[in-house]
């Protein structure tokens, strides 16, 4: 159990950055509405134009990048995909090794079809090479390859 907290300490460092950022954020524009407002509008690909009139653009960009590169890393490393935490995670809680890489080999499938339905072809190639790493895996723990307990 102390191996699932300490991988936990990863995402929770990299998820407090863009809280951070997004606290900077508001406190920069002088306002936590405004500051929601330009960070869910910048989420969603369209910048407001007086937000890139009121301040500068380089500092705008950096704190949208950081909220965003941060929260968005977090999503990801949590999937339940060895080896990223998410996958770590899970493999501290279970017993079977097999079970751990099939689990891992299904997400990494699911987002491997999620990101190219998206067109998000990096991280689908990330994906696919997740998936073949965890069918490598798979195929060990099924065939007398040791087991990680």
């Amino acid at each position: 159990m102390q191996g699932v907290v300490m991988t936990l300490a990863g995402p929770f460092a990299s998820l407090l950055v863009g809280v951070l950022a997004y606290v900077a954020l508001c406190l920069y524009v002088g306002s936590f509405a405004v500051g929601t407002v330009y960070a869910t509008c910048f989420a969603l690909g369209a910048l407001p134009a007086e937000a890139v009139l009121a301040y500068p653009a380089l500092t705008m960009f950096l704190f949208f990048f950081l909220i965003e590169i941060s929260c968005w890393w977090t999503v990801l490393n949590m999937l339940p995909i060895f080896p990223l935490d998410g996958g770590q995670i899970m493999q501290g809680l279970m017993k079977s090794g097999s079970q751990v890489y099939a689990i891992s080999l299904a997400s990494a499938v699911v987002m491997t079809a999620v990101s190219a339905v998206l067109g998000a072809w990096l991280l689908m190639i990330f994906m696919v090479l997740l998936a073949v790493l965890n069918h490598k895996f798979y195929q060990e723990s099924r065939h007398g390859g040791a087991d990680f307990h």
